[in-house]
This record gives C-alpha cells, sequence and structure tokens, in this order.
C-alpha cells in the first residue's frame, strides 16, 4: 500500500479526541481550546473533556502571552482565562533521533516540544559486521549517548539510515554502510530500550528537516535531492513523507543514466550516484589529477578537492562539471515526472554548490520540456548536520504523541 502520509493522519477519523488535539498541536502549535474545537470539528465539551485529562496527565500546560512583553510565553494555571492557548509540557516526555551514515553516528535528544539538545557524535565503522553485531553496536552507542547526556530513558526513538529502508517494518534492507541485508534494527533496539523505534531513509528524513525549517518546501510537491556520502530523494506532498511500497524510501540515486557510466556502490553502472556522491566525486578528481584514491574521502578532503577546483584547476572543474551535468539530467526525469513546485538540492555535498549551480543551471535549459521548468523552483539549501535529527525528530514526536495520548494520570 502506498502511504502518502503519517499515522497519525491515515487514521486521524478513528483516533481519539485526546490523539486529535495532540496531532493538531504538534502541527500548528499552541491553541486555544476554542480553536481546537472549530478546526478539530468536534464539540466544545469534547475538546475540554480530552484537553482537561491531557492536562491532568501533565502533557498540556497553558500559555498566553505576556501583555508586558508580546515575545514572551507565561505559563498560567490550567484554570485560567478561557482565550489562554494550550501547548506541549516540555517535560511531559523525551525524544531521541538517531542518524546512521557512514562510519559516523549522532544522536540528540529533544522534550515534549520538539527542542533539539546538542548532540553526541562518534566515529563508528559498521561495514564488516554481521545484522546482530550491527544492530548491538549502535544500541551500545545509543546506551552511550544516553549516559552522555544523563538521560534515563527515552520514550521514543527515530532512526534516519542510509540506504533503502522498508519503514513499515523497521528494516534496513540495504545501506551501502553495510555488509548485510535486511537489518531488523527498530526490533532489535526497541527489546533493549523498552521504547518505540523507528527507520526512516535519511533522504526522506532531511526532506522532512528542510520543511521544518523552511515552511514553503511543505506546501505543494517538493523533491529533496540529498548529496552527499550518497545520493538520495525526500518527497514531499503538502508536507507529508512519500514512501513507496513496504513504506521504503525512493531510490533515487540508483537510478541509471547511462548503462556503460562509472561504477556504482550497488554494483551497477551509470547511477546517478556513481557520478556526484562524495566517493565518486574524490575518485574521479583523484584520477585526473593522477592520484587514485586508495580511501573513503572525509569532510577535510573533499573541502580541499572543492578548493582546487573553484581555484581554476581544470581537471578537477571538469570533474565538476560532468557530475552538474548528471545532476541535471536527474532533475530534469523529476521535473518531467512530478512537476513538482519545488526542487531543492541539500545535503553535505552543497560545499561545491559554486560549483554545481551555474553548470546544473546551464545543463537543465538544455535537457527540461519546455514550459516546465519555468513553473518549479529549482535551488539550493545550506547544509547543517541537525536537518537529518529534525528530520528524523518528526517521527519520534508522533511516537511520543501516541503515548502521551493514553498515558495513565
Amino acid at each position: 500500500m502506498v502511504d502518502f502520509s503519517s499515522t497519525y493522519e491515515e487514521n486521524s477519523a478513528r483516533l481519539r479526541p485526546e490523539r486529535l488535539v495532540l496531532g493538531h498541536l504538534r502541527q500548528f502549535g499552541a491553541t486555544a481550546r476554542a480553536d481546537l474545537a472549530r478546526q478539530l470539528g468536534l464539540s466544545p465539551a469534547t475538546v475540554s473533556a480530552a484537553t482537561a485529562a491531557l492536562a491532568a496527565r501533565g502533557v498540556l500546560r497553558e500559555v498566553a502571552d505576556d501583555p508586558l512583553s508580546p515575545q514572551t510565553l507565561t505559563v498560567r494555571n490550567i484554570r485560567g482565562r478561557p482565550s489562554v492557548r494550550l501547548d506541549f509540557a516540555a517535560d511531559a516526555g523525551t525524544v531521541a533521533s538517531l542518524r546512521v551514515g557512514y562510519a559516523r553516528v549522532e544522536l540528540a535528544l529533544a522534550d515534549a516540544q520538539g527542542s533539539l539538545r546538542a548532540p553526541v557524535v562518534e566515529d563508528l565503522v559498521l561495514r564488516g559486521r554481521s545484522a546482530d553485531d550491527v544492530c548491538a553496536a549502535l544500541a551500545a552507542f545509543v546506551d552511550r549517548a544516553l549516559a552522555a547526556t544523563n538521560a534515563p530513558r527515552i520514550d521514543a526513538l527515530a532512526v534516519a539510515f542510509q540506504g533503502f529502508v522498508d519503514a513499515e517494518r523497521g528494516v534496513v534492507v540495504w545501506s551501502p554502510v553495510l555488509d548485510c541485508r535486511d537489518v531488523g534494527l527498530a526490533a532489535a533496539l526497541r527489546a533493549h530500550l523498552d521504547c518505540p523505534v523507528a527507520v526512516e531513509n535519511d533522504a526522506g528524513a532531511l526532506a522532512l528537516g528542510l520543511a521544518q525549517r523552511d515552511k514553503h518546501y511543505a506546501r505543494g510537491r517538493t523533491a529533496a535531492i540529498l548529496l552527499g556520502e550518497g545520493v538520495g530523494l525526500g518527497l514531499l506532498f503538502d508536507g507529508k513523507l512519500y514512501r513507496g511500497v513496504r513504506a521504503g524510501g525512493s531510490e533515487y540515486g540508483h537510478i541509471r543514466i547511462g548503462a556503460h557510466g562509472p561504477q556504482c556502490r550497488c554494483g551497477a553502472r551509470g547511477c546517478i550516484e556513481a557520478s556526484i556522491a562524495d566517493y565518486a566525486l574524490y575518485r574521479d578528481v583523484r584520477l585526473a589529477l593522477g592520484t587514485p584514491a586508495a580511501a573513503p574521502a572525509d569532510e577535510s578532503e573533499m573541502a580541499a578537492l572543492v578548493g582546487l577546483a573553484a581555484a581554476g584547476n581544470a581537471r578537477a572543474a571538469a570533474v565538476f562539471d560532468a557530475a552538474a551535468q548528471v545532476l541535471a539530467e536527474g532533475v530534469s526525469i523529476l521535473l518531467q515526472l512530478l512537476q513538482p513546485e519545488n526542487v531543492v538540492v541539500a545535503g553535505p555535498g552543497v560545499r561545491a554548490r559554486a560549483l554545481l549551480e551555474p553548470a546544473l543551471r546551464r545543463h537543465l535549459a538544455q535537457l527540461a520540456t519546455p514550459g516546465i521548468l519555468e513553473h518549479t523552483t529549482v535551488e539550493f539549501a545550506d547544509f547543517e548536520p541537525v536537518q537529518f535529527l529534525a528530520g528524523a525528530l518528526r517521527r519520534g514526536l508522533e511516537m511520543l504523541d501516541d503515548s502521551l495520548a493514553t498515558r495513565d494520570p
């Protein structure tokens, strides 16, 4: 079944009023009781009963604008004025957001309002491990991160994982950061932590993180292309993440542009990723310079190659221009298939924006069907590592809300 929305949105007609209230507050922020009743289509009595129950459990608090300082929110008693708005109590729960990338993992905690703390970051190589060992290594990292942040427990964990993820089952089907397949990560971490666990593709998480920061990406159709260790795609329809069969993410990076193109990590040739992922750019620039690479590049090496091309090295610049042409072909495919309002290029790979963007626009003008490109905004977004964690956090908060709606006083 194709999933265009979250579990909450799919089942909203069947949810109890407490869950509907939390879902609305999560999406729109602090809201007065009367507005909740009107916007949710519930009776004032039903909303009053639901919000009173949530307040008794310590889930909600009342806030109002301080008349002396319009920018300040003042906490008020639950029996305050009817116009006072309702919002989440920050201490109602704790959610963890985990990102697993190539040889590096990071975890950040957030309160019930969704405020992320500074992440705990570690270098962690997962290649060469069995599925069980991968789960054990990530569970041990989560334990260390929780100890480092003095968090005794968490109420939900959301994971952003590079590769093809079956989000419905919480299984990492295939990932370039692993040698094993079909890793039942959600079940293993759920048993270890005794809390709900969800797993998302990292490109989907990045798309959600971008929409959290820039609200125009949450309107209409947005295609967020992730450039970095690999190439991925997160599709948003009115802010909701599109997932395919088995709730899997898009494998956009493995669309084949040329049957005889460069070798990809997936085993095929000519994939988009094989021309523009970090490992491909590093390989091709080093080959062009006559100094073949023996190992994957780190961030400092990638920045140095970008600097070399930007400084006028013709061989290095030619590699980035060729990569931009492949990117343009990939964007052209998105334009023909989806006609999105927004295409945004994001991720660590935007470090090469000054090299890629002019060439992308030049090639795209030649490739795109006349009339389509003028209705789509194609842009680059500044990258912040927290975007992965912020995007995954949305799924974690959804799981927290499921628990808060039924928690005993």
